[in-house]
């Protein structure tokens, strides 16, 4: 097959404002830092402000700080002894030490800035560096669950999914105190993390809170697993649970009300959901600036370029300009690995970088490396930069965001 061809035949059209956003997972960027400049960055106020200019001159638009926020000692713990995490270590880095394992960023136990990296002043401080520059600040927001430590699980149960009343619960989907562990559509129990209850309208108040403190701090925010609580997924996921609790299905979505509360006081904040299946449209009604959209990807990934094409041809505009589009991320493989060469992994990027909506790219992938940074850990195997990935997509995202590739 003719990859290459293929995609760009597929994707012969305009682009219509174009913005480009930069993955960065800020603890194991702290730690390369400190390795490349030769002493201890461990405070995102630490950061070279060349840093910031090299970024600029990419033509970034938006930057994502992946992983600022206070995590617990539950989950540090949990990544250090569950078998199946250590397992993975030894695959992906041989030879770690206990050192390099820094907690999953995904397990919050609260929306202040991580101790590790900082303080509020230090993010101010960030987000004034990327602004003056032309760039914005995106952050996380994880609507799904809580650190199993997170104050509220003993304070306030109420906003937590708990096991049916009266029953015993059973300890491969619920905590000793009958919280249910994180989960949703398509997932196993997360045994570091406690499940929020969104059928509870004080819960739902409370969250409208933490976002309009974290659309205080940042330009926007990236929200993990948007699409597990939508309505009807969370309902017929968690319904025999909420109804032994007395819990009535709501009909109003939460992110139709999260969204419109934040950005009446926030109206340039932006949303992006991770999310996945078939409630893309939805989640833009709701209100989200940019979904994911991970099936172009995987059309590539798996040589399905007739699919690829249609998909391109046919989907209305509007649509297109609210997916994010992108080749790798912190949850999926590098994609030099996905598509099997650098060569490929170009292609690819050009085909899904050109595309009308937010172009998503991850940190170091101009490097070609193979290699993805485990989320739980702060380092992967050390890989020389390939030159022709440096070539290729250090010119193209520039050009590409100033729209002057022909």
């Amino acid at each position: 097959m003719v990859f290459s061809l293929s995609i760009l035949m597929a994707t012969s059209f305009s682009i219509e404002n174009p913005t480009t956003l930069l993955e960065i997972t800020t603890r194991p960027y702290l730690y390369l830092l400190s390795r490349k400049y030769g002493k201890d960055i461990t405070k995102i106020s630490q950061i070279p402000t060349t840093e910031f200019d090299e970024w600029q001159s990419q033509g970034f638009k938006w930057v994502w700080f992946m992983g600022i926020w206070q995590l617990g000692e539950y989950g540090l713990k949990h990544d250090l002894t569950d078998q199946g995490l250590i397992n993975s270590y030894n695959e992906v880095l041989p030879g770690w030490t206990e050192d390099d394992v820094i907690g999953s960023p995904y397990c919050v136990v609260s929306y202040t800035v991580n101790s590790a990296i900082g303080d509020e002043d230090d993010l101010k401080w960030l987000r004034q560096q990327l602004n003056s520059r032309g760039m914005k600040l995106m952050v996380d927001f994880v609507p799904n669950h809580s650190a199993v430590d997170a104050p509220e699980v003993e304070s306030t149960p109420s906003f937590y999914i708990r096991a049916p009343e009266g029953t015993t619960p059973d300890p491969s989907k619920y905590l000793s105190n009958g919280v249910a562990y994180g989960c949703g559509m398509w997932c196993s129990p997360w045994t570091d993390v406690a499940q929020l209850n969104y059928m509870d309208q004080d819960f739902r108040n409370n969250r409208i809170s933490v976002l309009k403190k974290i659309a205080s701090l940042a330009d926007g925010m990236r929200c993990d697993m948007a699409h597990l609580i939508l309505n009807d997924n969370f309902w017929s996921y968690w319904e025999q649970e909420l109804q032994s609790w007395g819990y009535s299905k709501l009909t109003n979505e939460f992110w139709t009300e999260a969204i419109s509360a934040v950005k009446n006081e926030y109206p340039d904040c932006l949303f992006m959901a991770e999310s996945y299946g078939d409630v893309l449209y939805q989640l833009h009604q709701c209100g989200f600036d940019y979904t994911y959209n991970k099936d172009l990807m995987d059309y590539l990934r798996d040589n399905k370029i007739n699919e690829f094409k249609s998909f391109v041809q046919y989907t209305d505009r509007d649509y297109f300009n609210h997916l994010a589009h992108f080749t790798e991320n912190h949850d999926e493989d590098r994609s030099v690995s996905t598509f099997g060469s650098v060569k490929r992994a170009n292609a690819a990027a050009a085909a899904l970088l050109t595309l009308p909506g937010l172009r998503f790219v991850n940190q170091d992938q101009w490097n070609g490396y193979s290699r993805k940074i485990d989320v739980h850990l702060r380092r992967a195997i050390s890989e020389n930069p390939n030159g022709d990935a440096v070539y290729f997509l250090s010119s193209f995202i520039k050009c590409n965001e100033e729209r002057s590739c022909k």
